[in-house]
């Protein structure tokens, strides 16, 4: 069963990415090709349904679902995504025909009855779920009844929302792929095991990480936090400086780019503060640094020509994608924990993942997150990061 969710979510992710990927870059393509619809139906039905099915595998793992149960909650939600998707769908159509004034037709005039009956099946799908998670509790049947069914339809009004673009069902992918790899257990060798239970190896005392230098973080962040204000400030006010940029547009792209070169410090400063603590080797936590720095500067020379510019900024925008992208995968691969197969594969797919979604534009939006980030790592080490003292403690000495 954790194979099963561990594939099923991997999958997920995989054509939640796709989607993404599809949205972003060939949106064009798309509609003059008029495959919308498959589009929306991979990410609205398959992507969610694979999310659902690893979900379950767990639970069946933990017995927390009987055999019949799972196979409704499957039925159940397979159902409710299709309506979801058929109704975003129809949305779509009579959106059209209302933009062009001419008569609803099609899956657009039944938009309405299709989500309808999408809450419907999707309030069953989470009430037969949190009915047998209930069910293990001390509350008398009536009781879980009751509380089941409302919070059914509640959970399936919440999550509606969620699946009009793939972002939210790629994350609960990864969601579901990270607890599965949680739930491996890794195979041991008796032989190997008794052996070692024999052996009486002494235990072996962890290692204490260097301290980071305090004046140092501190230094960083204080240069990043001055450096990138400045650029956040002029980003909004450009146009009103002396000998400046010639209009709000290429100011914003200006002091964005300027936030951006800003976050060096303070990159700098956090792989300072983490590799003080990590116990794995430095390339694994300076390696993806390094990558999102280079992404930054990928954006911010994109930036340059101008916002309105996309053809000479879409190469710089695709390349800090991937950079971003393979910092992701680095950071996971090196981190999580089970077999170094799965770990390589929810890595690289997280990683495309986060460049589908995300990379184009996170490193923007981080831009004016800049100060406030620094501005809190400039405060935080004075206060928190104490410098050890690298002399080692003695060992107690016992008399006899």
């Amino acid at each position: 069963m954790v194979r099963c969710a561990i594939v099923s979510s991997l999958i997920a992710v995989l054509l939640a990415a796709l989607a993404g990927i599809a949205m972003t870059w060939g949106a064009s393509f798309i509609s003059e090709a008029g495959v919308g619809w498959a589009v929306t139906m991979l990410s609205n039905w398959l992507v969610p349904v694979l999310v659902v099915l690893g979900i379950v595998c767990l639970a069946r793992e933990r017995s927390l679902l009987t055999e019949g149960r799972a196979l409704a909650v499957l039925s159940f939600s397979a159902v409710a995504f299709a309506f979801g998707a058929l109704a975003l769908i129809g949305f779509g159509q009579s959106f059209e025909a209302a933009d062009q004034d001419v008569p609803e037709t099609g899956l657009g005039a039944i938009w309405w009855p299709l989500l309808l009956a999408s809450w419907i099946a999707g309030s069953m799908t989470s009430a037969l779920f949190l009915d047998a998670l209930l069910a293990r509790t001390q509350l008398h049947r009536v009781t879980v009844l009751a509380r089941s069914i409302p919070l059914g339809a509640l959970v399936a009004a919440s999550v509606a929302p969620t699946l009009i673009t793939p972002v939210f069902a790629g994350l609960a992918g990864v969601a579901v792929a990270v607890l599965s790899l949680a739930a491996v257990r890794p195979a041991v060798d008796p032989h190997e095991q008794q052996a070692r239970q024999s052996a009486r190896v002494p235990t072996r005392q962890p290692s204490h990480p260097t301290p980071a230098p305090r004046r140092t973080v501190r230094s960083l962040s204080v240069v990043s936090a001055v450096t990138s204000t400045v650029a956040v400030i002029y980003a909004f006010t450009g146009s009103l400086w002396p000998l400046a940029a010639v209009d709000s547009t290429i100011a914003m792209g200006q002091g964005i780019s300027m936030a951006l070169f800003s976050a060096v410090p303070l990159v700098a400063a956090v792989g300072l503060l983490l590799a003080s603590r990590s116990r794995r080797a430095t390339p694994h936590t300076w390696g993806p640094l390094a990558l999102l720095v280079m992404s930054f500067g990928a954006v911010a020379a994109a930036y340059l020509p101008g916002p309105d510019d996309w053809d000479s900024a879409a190469p710089g925008f695709a390349a800090a994608a991937t950079l971003s992208g393979c910092a992701v995968a680095w950071w996971l691969t090196s981190r999580l924990r089970g077999p170094r197969a799965i770990r390589i594969a929810i890595g690289l797919l997280c990683g495309l993942a986060y460049a589908a979604f995300f990379g184009l534009l996170g490193a923007p939006m981080l831009a004016f997150a800049v100060p406030l980030g620094a501005i809190a790592l400039a405060i935080w080490p004075g206060k928190r990061l104490r410098e050890v003292d690298p002399t080692p403690t003695p060992a107690p000495v016992f008399s006899h």
